[in-house]
């Protein structure tokens, strides 16, 4: 049965969860607007474009030396229309994984709150967030490296030599996590079975 009251705990889990897909979704929306506007022609901001700078134009003390390119950012002050868009995709992108994810998440804080987790749709639910973990870094991996190598190609001439992108690089992390998601998933499907059981025998 659905608890009468929902815990602190649950009900601030749920707002903050809110706050979070709220904040997502007007930050994606001004990032779109503003996009729009500079690729219609309107004013363009700056952008920073990450990239590696090589170790052999960096000037060291003595017996010292670098372990991998150091990372910079290359300021560009007037940037094109493409590098503008370029720019904004490698924000929009992961972005729009972190929505998804936010709003499957409501989902179970929501049932949470209500006091009736251990249901079908959680599951569902669960294993969504896990696809989005393990799959979602994947094709994040593949879009960002072409979103940003397109970028780099386009990037001013610099006093330093050939500057380096980073290339296809799948954040472990986001396995690890998403195994834990499918783990939990699982934890709930048992529910599930467990609660219809005890259903069918009332």
């Amino acid at each position: 049965m659905p608890a009468t009251s929902p815990s602190r705990a649950a009900t601030w889990g749920y707002v903050i969860v809110n706050l979070l897909l709220f904040a997502a979704l007007a930050f994606g929306v001004f990032r779109l607007a503003t996009t729009a506007v500079a690729a219609a022609g309107g004013p363009r901001r700056s952008i920073d474009v990450e990239a590696f700078l090589p170790r052999e134009s960096v000037a060291l003390p003595h017996d010292a030396h670098l372990i991998g390119d150091p990372r910079i950012r290359v300021h560009v002050a007037h940037p094109s229309k493409a590098e503008v868009v370029l720019e904004a995709g490698l924000e929009l992108v992961p972005l729009v994984l972190i929505v998804v994810g936010l709003w499957l998440l409501r989902g179970v804080a929501r049932s949470v709150r209500r006091g009736d987790p251990f249901t079908s749709d959680n599951v569902r639910r669960l294993r969504g967030i896990g696809v989005l973990l393990v799959g979602g870094a994947v094709l994040l991996a593949f879009v960002e490296s072409t979103l940003r190598q397109a970028l780099y190609d386009r990037l001013p001439e610099n006093p330093f030599g050939n500057l380096v992108t980073e290339g296809f690089a799948v954040h472990g992390n986001a396995f690890v996590a998403g195994l834990g998601v499918f783990i939990l998933a699982e934890v709930f499907a048992h529910g599930v079975r467990l609660r219809e059981d005890v259903e069918a025998t009332i």
